[in-house]
Formats: C-alpha cells, sequence, structure tokens
C-alpha cells in the first residue's frame, strides 16, 4: 500500500520538482538540455568536464567546470541531484568520487536501457540508474557504528524500567 501511495503521490506529483545538475561533456550537456523534456526535473545546471576554448566560448547552457568549487554550487542552486550522463569518452567513477563527500543523488543516464538492478525509470529516450553511495565508508562508517551503539544502549537502558512495568 505504501509503495503504491508513494509512486503515486512522489514520483508522478508536479508538486515535487527536483533540481538537477548534469554533468557531462560540453556538447553531451548542450545535447541533453535540447532534448530532455520533463516537468518533475528541473535542468539548473552543467557541470562541463574538460572543455576546449572553443567550446567554454559557445556554450550557451547554465554551467561550471569540474574545478569549481562543486559543494557550494550544489548549495546554492539549491540542487537535488547530480546526472552523470554515461560516455565511452570518459570513466565515470573519477566524477562519482568528486561528488563522493557531498550528500547529493548521483543518478547515471544513459540512453540506452539495459537490464540492471538499479535501474529508476525510463524518461523519453534516456534511462535513469541509482549511481549514489552512502557517505557512511571506513572510518565514517564504523564511528556510525559505535555512536549507533552507544545511543541504543543508552535509549535501553533508560527506558528499561518502562518496560518492567508494562
Amino acid at each position: 500500500i505504501f509503495n503504491f501511495y508513494h509512486k503515486k503521490v512522489i514520483t508522478r506529483s508536479k508538486f515535487f520538482v527536483k533540481n538537477v545538475m548534469i554533468v557531462g561533456s560540453a556538447s553531451e550537456c548542450q545535447h541533453f538540455f535540447k532534448n530532455f523534456r520533463n516537468k518533475r526535473y528541473n535542468l539548473k545546471l552543467a557541470c562541463i568536464k574538460n572543455p576546449s576554448q572553443s567550446e567554454k566560448q559557445t556554450l550557451n547552457i547554465p554551467h561550471i567546470y569540474l574545478e569549481d568549487n562543486l559543494a557550494f554550487n550544489i548549495k546554492y542552486q539549491k540542487l537535488n541531484q547530480v546526472w552523470i550522463i554515461a560516455s565511452n569518452e570518459y570513466s565515470r567513477l573519477p566524477l562519482i568520487e568528486k561528488f563522493a563527500n557531498i550528500p547529493i543523488d548521483i543518478i547515471t543516464v544513459e540512453n540506452t536501457i539495459g537490464i540492471s538492478d538499479y535501474f529508476m525509470e525510463k524518461i523519453g529516450n534516456f534511462s535513469l540508474y541509482q549511481t549514489s553511495f552512502t557517505p557512511f565508508y571506513g572510518e565514517a562508517y564504523a564511528l556510525k557504528l559505535f555512536i549507533d551503539f552507544i545511543l541504543s544502549s543508552v535509549a535501553l537502558i533508560l527506558l528499561s524500567p518502562i518496560f518492567l512495568i508494562v
């Protein structure tokens, strides 16, 4: 029941619009801005990977570069998601790592549909795949587990008299 209402209210609603930043080469981003149409997603910005001098002069879309302060731009533009355009020209892993410490959803966009557990939806000619990683890994994950254990133990100790009465 919950999944039905979530799908109907959240994913298909016109009230919940997501602000999106596209990451890719200059030509891919311009092509995407021209051809993508969907009322639920607001394409606010493009993050251009390795632009040439001629591309820098001819860009006619709102853009930043990978060398810019990404965390500041994401907060300033109030972005909800980062969409990385899948391409054979470059590897996505270094791009994903640039956003690893920023709490934002990372989604991979492809022109073809494949079979994957991470497939989210198809919008027009574009397929969206969930790519986000949890910010808790390594030492941060161990610290989170330790804090969760301590806080849950304290809560159980404080609430144990109530449990004994009931």
